[in-house]
């Protein structure tokens, strides 16, 4: 009779080795992320502790997202290639005991505590998106680990004041938010020890070492006004439904959030088959639309209608911008700076409109939240012409 081979072909276990270091990456991801795609759980949890009441809220907040957002920019040029595995590990602990201060240290050093837990959570994203930026498919692979990340947000937003807070007080929150970057820290064997270095040339035309072509530049300059129109109407959102009248605008963010989740898987589905600048060009001229809409005037029904059209498109063109990075830089250097750009100019964003205008002056508030998306659609038609441009420069000319 003959014997079966119980050998496994090397492949297989090749393949094995690079799925776990994929789903690793995909844990760093939320790891890095939840904290701030949630914090209104963080905020919650503030409120109702009696001895962080003096705490300025919005001191908190900047400290941290500028920190996150800073390191997200730098950490590609400061972690080393080589020692991967070791900073995502120290970030992963820092991130830990910061978590863990914020429920024993005095409120005056709290600004501290958030700082360097902003920092940790931007070299961990940063460290999966070197890794993306490796990948063949980088924009489909953000969609799927930010679906993920949607997904456990919006169950990790629910147990948090359902669960976490009867059981073990607010203070418990803190740490429940950093649940994922214990299981990170527990499995860190499973990170990549190093990463090859990205290629040097940036784009279709050449140009000088380690730096971006314009229209890379063009369109991070379009994804930074994108991230500051998204903050500004989420920060802005509940006070303008406050003004709404009707029952199902109560449920405003529940339907938003419902459309993150949409708006990121179908992203993953389909990134690869639309026209790349067609979808981002749409989607933005939808989001002129959206602002335009409530600022001439809508009812409850209509404000819900395009909170829903901001969570999809918010999280739906996240994989098309890394998409269109790809297809202006093929050195992918720029998919490394696309998350600290968003997230340095989202962080930015409430401060900034907060010195122009009042706060109270809704209509001032969406004014310049429309110039806002309608510039960042601007650096994109830019981008895209310079691409053009580019291709047209090193195409051979036909000769008679």
């Amino acid at each position: 009779m003959e014997r079966f081979s119980t050998k496994v072909p090397s492949g297989v276990f090749s393949r094995i080795r690079q799925n776990g270091t994929t789903i690793y990456i995909g844990l760093l991801f939320v790891a890095g992320y939840m904290s701030n795609a949630i914090y209104p759980s963080f905020i919650n949890a503030i409120t109702h502790i009696p001895q962080l009441q003096g705490v300025s809220i919005g001191a908190l907040s900047t400290a941290e997202f500028l920190a996150f957002g800073l390191m997200l920019l730098i950490a590609e040029r400061i972690v080393p290639a080589d020692k991967i595995r070791l900073i995502a590990g120290l970030c992963l602990a820092i991130q830990l005991a910061a978590a863990y201060a914020m429920t024993v240290i005095p409120p005056s050093l709290l600004i501290g505590c958030r700082l360097l837990y902003g920092g940790a959570s931007g070299v961990v994203l940063a460290i999966s998106y070197i890794y993306l930026a490796r990948t063949s498919s980088p924009g489909r692979l953000a969609a799927i680990y930010t679906t993920c990340m949607v997904l456990l947000g919006v169950v990790w937003s629910l147990l948090a004041p359902a669960v976490v807070v009867p059981l073990l007080g607010y203070p418990a929150v803190f740490l429940f938010l950093a649940f994922f970057s214990i299981v990170a820290l527990a499995l860190i064997r499973f990170c990549p020890n190093r990463v090859v270095a990205l290629a040097q040339s940036s784009d279709v035309v050449t140009q000088p070492k380690a730096k971006l072509g314009t229209p890379a530049i063009l369109i991070l300059c379009s994804v930074g006004l994108w991230g500051f129109f998204m903050t500004i109407f989420w920060v802005y959102a509940d006070p303008i439904a406050q003004h709404m009248q009707g029952e199902l605008v109560k449920n405003w963010l529940t339907i938003s959030l419902v459309c993150q989740i949409l708006g990121a898987a179908f992203s993953a589905l389909l990134v690869e088959r639309l026209p790349v600048f067609t979808v981002l060009g749409v989607g933005l001229l939808i989001s002129v639309a959206q602002i335009a809409s409530i600022l001439i005037g809508v009812d409850g029904t209509g404000f819900v209608f395009w909170a829903g059209v901001y969570g999809f498109w918010g999280y739906f063109l996240v994989a098309f911008y890394i998409k269109a990075l790809t297809q202006v830089d093929p050195s992918n250097r720029s998919v490394v700076y696309y998350p600290g750009v968003q997230v340095l100019t989202a962080s930015i964003g409430p401060m900034f409109v907060s010195y122009l205008v009042s706060e109270t002056d809704l209509h001032a508030v969406l004014t310049i939240d429309l110039v806002a998306i309608a510039v960042s659609l601007a650096f994109l038609g830019s981008g895209v012409l310079f691409r053009k441009k580019a291709i047209v420069a090193v195409s051979p000319t036909s000769t008679t």
